[in-house]
């Protein structure tokens, strides 16, 4: 578990980098206003890129019921309209079918596999890579 000036810490640098033009977080709620997950434009690259990576986690319990795909959509309108982006990168495990479908269903082109391409729990992982062009 974080201590409280460790999570205080990290609160003020998040928020330091999403003023920098660096990250963008969200949190996803339901219609009560319980927070059921996240979703994150991060790696920000203005200039001759313009682009952003997406990431999104939905509690375990929550998944399946169409939340993902709905925050996805409504961060890809986020990147379009107010800031500007033209591409939006997003990468899922191979296994991650309802990721995968998450992003087909927001418009996103397959556009090649990673071998070996995140190391967690000790052993590295492939990664398939998803793209989608907004102008």
């Amino acid at each position: 578990m974080f201590g409280g000036n460790n999570f205080q810490t990290i609160i003020k640098e998040l928020i330091e980098e999403q003023e920098k033009d660096l990250v963008y977080m969200y949190l996803i709620t339901d219609y009560y206003d319980n927070i059921i997950g996240r979703v994150n434009l991060i790696s920000v690259m203005r200039g001759s890129f313009n682009k952003a990576e997406l990431g999104y986690r939905i509690g375990e319990k929550h998944q399946g019921k169409g939340y993902a795909t709905s925050a996805v959509k409504l961060v890809l309108d986020e990147a379009v309209n107010k800031l500007k982006l033209h591409r939006i990168e997003a990468g899922t495990a191979p296994d991650n079918i309802g990721s995968q479908i998450v992003l087909v269903k927001n418009g996103f082109q397959f556009v090649g596999r990673y071998s070996k391409y995140v190391y967690q729990n000790g052993k590295w992982h492939d990664s398939l890579n998803f793209e989608k062009i907004l102008d």
